[in-house]
């Protein structure tokens, strides 16, 4: 009887495990959610279930002749009751094990044995009754042995009830023990919860219940912080270079106090410190910015300020009570709003009802759920999904909703983990804006892998490097006391001199450094120290037009340069090599190329020496050997899965076993015959399936498989030979196939060998491809002129045959149109284009950057250029594929296939010799970082570097056109900064061009020659990033940072008048006792030599700290395109994530909600 069990405790082990680890994360979502309540409410649903279950067994056992003279309450009671005792059995299986297959595996064997285990109680005579008793701790065996008695009492014509008491062994006492092994299991399931927490949750001792703090609990009373500001913050001293002291208002409100925090991990035989005594003060009013590389100890810092991962050493607190005491109260989910690093959500539920589920969980008031989730759907955008499944929603989206989660019931503190990561940028405006609004009385602490984020929305950066506290400041502070200085960009004419302007740039500003040059841009670094001498530079800048410069601009130095400055500094203190420090920062910074390294991607050597039919044979094995690595690591069942037939099987082996052991002479003999087949039918079903189709269900998933991943589609770009890909396969399919059906045939005739033929047997199914081709160009009215310009150009390079600096990919007119869905009881169909006539040519040695928000049409180019989707119209003239490298958004890497393998493969796809890919695999993976990585499967590769393994595979083999598809995603700044002057070398002054895509300006920045704008489908503008900020940038910024003595209300006000003086139309935007932030438009700054004298002048005049004067970002230029974003009339069923942009409100009235009240209470 325990064997029909066995599958629903199967199934119910693993919903419970899997929605166990979904409670794991939810606690670290929402913080607090009691694992009484996740038992309960899974307990009470399969309660229900079981109860159901026993009532109908009970039924059919006693009103049939299965138990015909029994009790229907006793069957039913007994049923009952090791039903409830499985549920408790499968909470007590949640915290040991974290696969729930296997969980579930395990769960249904232990069922299996305890309750074969009963059998020694039937089969032995004497066995004694205290080991029964013993026995019964085992809820399979108890019910076990109480169906044997049952049984016993119908095969004898006795009644139940009034024989209870007699019998081999008596039936109270399984009952009992079930009674009992519901309330064992319940508390060992309690107890294993709280020693055994998981990833998430603090781990107890493992006499924890003894301890008199557990018991004796007392509801804790927090107090907002309103101290007198001492000293010191938290044993850091105020003068500390490395933390900048902050303003007057903000002294006293040191919401979350981090005091000499380490965290150490044990990872097998060695320990790993995560933090290293970090040691600063967050406060409310303030957005503060968590910075640092992977593996810095962000997220540990996190999980450590949610409460659920306590630290090593130190201490933590809010508010002034340790956050291990506020995360146990039931005020903390009110208090905090936490969105993770990963998405905590369930598939089958739509965006609202992730935010009801959630708000019900925080303890948000019934009354009050339905404004809430309207109002967070509202500020974030929702509102066009709300009905759409988490399933159905995109990377960006996602992240929305749990961005959405976290300030559900508006938190009075925010901790959000890379809460942009996977938008397009003007969903991360959107966010930030949210973010901004919220500010005033609140604390908002986030990290990031993004500078430009930081920069412009958190009020003080905190860099982490090597778990240890780096820098703390605002970002002027950060930048003049860590930065290179400014950045000084010309947009030049082809013509100009660049030796003439370098000399000119050096005869102001002696330490000037030439950083970068490009064809129609130069770009100066010029240090803090020499801004003195900037209005002389920039007025003779202004009087000679003769040197060829259209416009210029500058800009102070990013947080990019500040990050990377830190990290050299803390690898080089862990080396110990300070003295050589400066020196090689400025190689590594000012120049920005590592002749030493990546020099592997000047691929003249990697040249394509094998061709014709000695490429076709190396295509053809390393496809083979891709395939059998594939096989033998995949380690799935080829053959008929016989799971189904060894729980029965297992259990007549055991009961023969008992059986001989006893000197028995009976057998018990075990069938199976679910449908009457024909044996011939089999046999010749076999055959045809095999030798047919290969198994087609292996193959054909298989196929699939590569399908989903890209694999082929990159391979073909590649130059893979379609007949070298699939004769590889067949060259292991065919033998080990046939292999099986020599075996399976054989094992067939032993038994049956007539009639293999017959009619019915035959069937086949042909399907013909349908091709369809449709060339409509037109002509686009109204456009820029520089796109003008770049059409004529393409014209010119597809009308010039033999020119020599014809551009390596020409795109003319391309259309994209996809069918829509139908509208209505309409016949015809809706088309969508996705492209409208765009045209541009990327030219030999340059790196076209195409820009857009989500739905653009930069993707659909991509896939037309790689050859994925035919256009609709217009053409597209680059290279043979052959000579294309592509590095798609979507990493087509073999899970199972490690780091070197996939170099491996794809270096012999593009025909380099064998003897040199050991040599150039060597340089590509020195030149990238990846040594440490070599022998990782992709599966267990970061997602980092997945992209750095994809943009390696695209540049092997001397590509002339590299296709990069957002290659960045998910790298820290550092290894972003790495692939970066990776592409640079490799591109520059070459005879091979590339096109990227890219979410994020500031690749764009430090990558791209050149630039293209992309708005619903059409290209809107397109030009050096100089070119497009002096064309399209709407003014600057100006950031002034005062000196304490400065901050009384008649200097601060002297101060402003002195700036609109300078700058009439001048927009206040923050107001802090020290900062002061302006926006200025273009009108005002008429000569930036004039603006930077009386800003010096100023400077002099009020004896202020520092000033950063600044052009407006590429990031607000390309946001002024993404407005224009094209709200076209949706399709039925479909997903958007356009809004209207809104600017950044100012003032905005925080009301005192209940997350204020309980801080008030506290």
């Amino acid at each position: 009887m325990t064997l029909p069990f066995g599958k629903c405790i199967h199934f119910r082990n693993y919903d419970i495990i899997i929605h166990s680890q979904f409670k794991t994360c939810i606690n670290g979502q929402s913080v607090n959610f009691s694992s009484d309540f996740f038992r309960l409410s899974w307990g009470l649903l399969y309660a229900a279930l079981v109860t159901t279950m026993s009532i109908l067994m009970a039924v059919i056992a006693t009103c049939t002749p299965l138990f015909s003279n029994s009790n229907f309450f006793v069957i039913f009671l007994l049923i009952f009751l090791y039903g409830i005792s499985s549920i408790f059995f499968s909470f007590m299986l949640t915290p040991l094990f974290k696969k729930p297959k296997f969980a579930s595996t395990v769960g249904s064997m232990l069922t299996v044995v305890f309750g074969c285990l009963s059998l020694f109680t039937v089969l032995m005579r004497d066995f004694p009754q205290s080991a029964v008793w013993l026995l019964c701790l085992l809820s399979p065996s108890a019910f076990s042995i109480g169906i044997a008695q049952v049984t016993h009492f119908s095969t004898n014509a006795l009644h139940v009830f009034s024989s209870l008491g007699n019998g081999p062994h008596a039936l109270y006492v399984p009952m009992v023990m079930l009674f009992l092994d519901c309330i064992l299991y319940l508390l060992l399931a309690i107890y294993l919860d709280q020693v055994l927490p998981g990833e998430f949750g603090p781990r107890r001792s493992v006499l924890y219940f003894l301890q008199p703090s557990y018991w004796s609990k007392r509801r804790k009373r927090y107090v907002e912080v309103s101290s007198l500001y001492e000293g010191e913050v938290n044993g850091t001293p105020v003068n500390d270079e490395s933390v900048e002291a902050v303003s007057p208002e903000f002294r006293g409100k040191e919401v979350i106090r981090i005091c000499n925090i380490r965290k150490m991990y044990r990872e097998k035989d060695t320990k790993v410190e995560a933090l290293r005594g970090l040691t600063f003060d967050i406060y409310e009013g303030q957005i503060t910015a968590l910075l640092g590389h992977s593996g810095a100890g962000k997220s540990t810092l996190m999980n450590i300020l949610c409460g659920i991962c306590p630290p090593t050493e130190g201490t933590a607190t809010i508010y002034g009570s340790p956050v291990a005491e506020i995360a146990d109260g039931a005020e903390m989910k009110q208090l905090v709003g936490i969105c993770p690093q990963f998405n905590i959500i369930f598939d089958v539920l739509t965006v609202e009802e992730h935010l009801r589920i959630f708000a019900a969980i925080k303890g948000i008031l019934p009354s009050d759920i339905d404004g809430e989730v309207r109002k967070v759907l509202r500020d974030l955008d929702l509102e066009k999904i709300m009905d759409a499944q988490a399933k159905n929603l995109s990377g960006g989206q996602k992240r929305k909703l749990s961005v959405g989660i976290a300030i559900l019931g508006d938190p009075k503190i925010l901790l959000l983990d890379e809460p942009t990561a996977g938008m397009d940028p003007v969903s991360r405006h959107q966010v930030w804006s949210l973010l901004k609004s919220r500010r005033a009385g609140r604390v908002t602490v986030f990290s990031t892998h993004y500078m430009d984020e930081a920069d412009i929305l958190a009020d003080r950066k905190a860099v982490i490097s090597q778990g240890q506290l780096k820098c703390v400041g605002s970002s002027l502070y950060l930048k003049t006391k860590c930065g290179v200085g400014y950045h000084l960009r010309m947009s030049v004419t082809e013509g100009c001199e660049v030796e003439n302007i370098t000399s000119l740039v050096k005869q102001h500003v002696p330490k000037a450094q030439l950083s970068r040059q490009q064809e129609a841009e130069l770009t100066f670094t010029l240090p803090f120290e020499s801004m003195d001498t900037f209005p002389g530079l920039f007025a003779e800048l202004d009087c000679r037009p003769d040197l060829g410069i259209i416009n210029y601009g500058v800009s102070m130095t990013t947080l990019e340069d500040v990050f990377l400055r830190l990290e050299a500094e803390a690898e080089v203190d862990q080396a110990g090599k300070i003295t050589t420090y400066l020196n090689w920062f400025k190689a590594s910074l000012f120049k920005m190329t590592d002749f030493n390294t990546l020099r592997s991607f000047d691929m003249n050597y990697m040249k394509l020496i094998i061709t014709g039919r000695a490429l076709w044979r190396q295509q053809f094995s390393t496809v083979a050997w891709l395939h059998m690595l594939n096989l033998q690591r995949e380690r799935k069942p080829i053959i008929y899965n016989t799971t189904v037939h060894s729980l029965p099987m297992s259990v007549s082996v055991l009961s023969n076993a008992l059986l001989r052991g006893f000197n028995s002479t009976g057998h018990i003999r075990t069938w199976t015959k679910p449908f009457d087949y024909n044996v011939s039918t089999i046999i010749f079903q076999c055959c045809f399936k095999n030798v047919c189709t290969l198994n087609a269900t292996s193959l054909s998933s298989l196929f699939f498989f590569f399908y989903q991943l890209k694999c082929r589609s990159t391979l073909r770009i590649s130059g893979l030979v379609p007949s070298a890909y699939w004769c590889g396969q067949a060259a292991i399919d065919v033998p080990f196939y046939y292999l099986i059906l020599i075996c399976m045939t054989s094992t067939l005739f032993a038994f049956h060998s007539t009639n293999l033929l017959t009619s019915h047997n035959i069937m086949s199914v042909v399907r013909k491809p349908k091709s369809k081709a449709q060339r409509n160009p037109e002509e686009n009215v109204s456009e820029d002129e520089d796109v003008q310009v770049e059409k004529a150009r393409v014209k010119e390079a597809l009308t010039c045959q033999c020119c020599e600096e014809k551009p390596v990919v020409v795109v003319s007119n391309l259309k994209k149109q996809y069918k829509g869905k139908r509208e209505g009881f309409s016949l015809s169909k809706r088309r969508k284009v996705a492209t409208k006539n765009v045209s541009f040519c990327v030219r030999k040695g340059e790196v076209l950057g195409l820009l857009g928000p989500n739905g653009a049409g930069k993707s659909t180019i991509m896939h037309m250029l790689s050859g994925d989707t035919e256009p609709t119209a217009g053409q597209v003239l680059e290279n043979p594929l052959e000579h294309v490298g592509y590095c798609p958004q979507v990493n087509p890497l073999w899970p199972r296939i490690t780091l070197q393998e996939h170099l491996e493969i794809y270096a012999a796809i593009k025909g380099l010799c064998q003897r040199d890919i050991p040599n150039i695999i060597k340089r590509v993976v020195n030149a990238l970082e990846l040594k440490d990585h070599l022998y990782k499967q992709a599966k267990n590769l970061s997602a980092g570097l997945k992209r750095k393994l994809c943009f390696a595979l695209s540049m092997l083999g001397n590509p002339q056109i590299v296709l990069l598809d957002e290659p960045s995603t998910g790298m820290d700044p550092k290894s972003k900064q790495r692939m970066w002057r990776a592409i640079r070398a490799a591109f520059k002054n070459k005879q091979r061009g590339a096109l990227l895509t890219t979410h994020y300006m500031e690749e764009a920045e430090a990558v791209c020659d050149r630039v293209a704008i992309m708005v619903s489908g059409q290209l809107r503008c397109i030009g050096s990033i100089q070119h497009l900020k002096g064309k399209f940038g709407r003014g600057y910024s100006l950031e002034i940072n005062l000196r304490e003595e400065l901050t009384g209300l008649q200097q601060v006000a002297l101060l402003h008048k002195e700036i609109l003086k300078i700058f009439p139309h001048a927009a206040r935007q923050d107001s802090f006792a020290t900062l002061m932030v302006y926006k200025i438009p273009m009108e005002d700054v008429k000569s930036l030599a004039k603006s930077f004298a009386q800003l010096e002048s100023a400077k002099q005049n009020f004896n202020f700290e520092e000033y950063n004067f600044s052009q407006s970002t590429f990031e607000q230029v390309f946001m002024e395109f993404a407005k224009e974003q094209e709200n076209e009339e949706e399709e039925v069923g479909s997903l958007s994530t356009t809004f209207q942009w809104q600017r950044l409100r100012q003032d905005v009235p925080v009301s005192i909600n209940h997350a204020d009240s309980i801080v008030h209470q506290l």
